[in-house]
């Protein structure tokens, strides 16, 4: 990220370029009727093994598509599932011990209802390297 000092000589200045906030969690909803949520995790929250939750917002149908994005690979056999309601979602783990971007397959998309949750939970891995994220996309039907 680049940094430009101020003319004022307040010694205020400007960022330029991308900057990395680290460990998000949240839910975006565009206005064609789609949404993503989106969780960022790293090695030492994944050791951690605790579920990570995100609410379905209101006037949202269906869960079309959930994909893992592993930026720096994790140790060991390290994977996720992602469930809605309790219940698994996807017809396998997502495996991040691999950079890379799994492909989003869901069995067939999954109806959802308003309020309840949807989960990343840690199936396996401790380890203390890595970075990734998961991506829930849904749709308004």
């Amino acid at each position: 990220m680049s940094y430009e000092t101020g003319t004022s000589g307040l010694g205020v200045g400007k960022y330029y370029g991308e900057r990395a906030v680290g460990n998000v969690a949240g839910v975006t909803i565009a206005t064609s009727g789609e949404g993503r949520m989106v969780w960022e995790f790293d090695g030492k929250e994944f050791a951690q093994a605790e579920a990570k939750t995100l609410t379905i917002p209101a006037d949202y149908g269906l869960i079309t598509a959930v994909y893992g994005e592993v930026k720096e690979a994790f140790d060991g056999s390290a994977s996720v599932e992602i469930e809605y309601d309790g219940s698994a979602i996807l017809p396998a783990k997502i495996d991040v011990t691999s950079v890379g971007m799994s492909d989003g397959a869901l069995a067939a998309p999954v109806s959802i209802e308003a309020g309840k949750e949807v989960s990343m939970i840690v199936v396996a891995g401790s380890t203390s390297v890595g970075k990734g994220k998961v991506i829930v996309e849904f749709t308004r039907v």
